[in-house]
């Protein structure tokens, strides 16, 4: 499994999740291999986005692959925005 938190203030929850947790999904599901299913949980200001991985995935290529797609994501999120923190 790989996380993914996203942190912005400022925004309720809706916001979030219409933002960058649903766009941060889609992304994720074209450019990560393996993925088994992804679960996230949205909060003003905080969004945890859960990628499950098939077991035989090789979880150094998946966490370069959710790096890669994170930093292209920035670009469209909204402005003062850091990058996510990644934990495998």
């Amino acid at each position: 499994m790989v996380s993914i938190i996203w942190n912005y203030t400022g925004l309720s929850a809706q916001q979030m999740g219409a933002r960058i947790t649903s766009v941060s999904e889609r992304s994720l599901t074209t450019t990560v291999n393996d993925i088994e299913h992804i679960e996230s949980q949205t909060q003003a200001g905080i969004a945890i986005i859960k990628v499950y991985l098939q077991p035989n995935a090789n979880i150094a290529t998946a966490i370069a692959q959710v790096v890669s797609i994170s930093q292209a994501q920035l670009r469209g999120l909204p402005p003062g925005i850091t990058p996510p923190l990644i934990i495998k």
